[in-house]
């Protein structure tokens, strides 16, 4: 992570795999990777790798802000997920919360259904499309994600630049009326 300079945004999608992004409101194209969060020590072993990832990440990078993909809700994980998931993202969710306190650095969430219809033009996806949709998103604008995690953060990063920027980012229209000029 180093070389990325100081007050940018990093903006994390919280899971087994967390996923990071980071670049400043003037960058076309964020720093991402992703924090492998081990299975060995169980639950206490993980929550504490990603309390000790990001803890280096904010010491290095020194964030003007942090900005999360929010947490499934309960509604949303029915059927897809588990309450052990759900447990764990709301886990992350609250040591990104203390950790973002303990640097003074403001921190807000988005909700991943009001990024991907902004930039992707929908929020629902066909089973088992949405984590490929992303990736060729990211990779379309020249983005070396290495997985689905890091293009979500990316996607949430670049969602909350363009807000900073006060040019929000809008979708392409999928049809264009012939003849019409836009």
């Amino acid at each position: 992570m180093s070389g990325n300079a100081p007050g940018g945004i990093l903006a994390l999608d919280l899971s087994q795999t967390t996923g990071w992004a980071y670049g400043g409101i003037g960058d076309r194209t964020p720093a991402c990777g992703c924090w492998r969060l081990p299975y060995e020590g169980g639950e206490g072993g993980r929550f504490a790798a990603f309390e000790n990832e990001l803890v280096d990440a904010m010491d290095a990078l020194q964030p003007g802000s942090l900005v999360l993909e929010a947490p499934l809700s309960f509604q949303a994980l029915l059927g897809i997920s588990t309450m052990k998931v759900m447990a764990q993202q709301l886990a992350l969710r609250g040591i990104a919360y203390a950790e973002a306190w303990r640097a003074r650095v403001p921190i807000s969430e988005v909700s991943s259904d009001i990024v991907r219809l902004a930039l992707l033009g929908q929020s629902r996806f066909a089973k088992g499309t949405v984590k490929r949709e992303v990736v060729a998103y990211c990779k379309a604008r020249g983005w070396r994600v290495p997985d689905h995690n890091a293009a979500d953060a990316c996607l949430t990063w670049a969602w909350h630049v363009g807000q900073l920027r006060g040019t929000p980012c809008v979708a392409e229209p999928l049809f264009r009326e012939r003849g019409v000029l836009q």
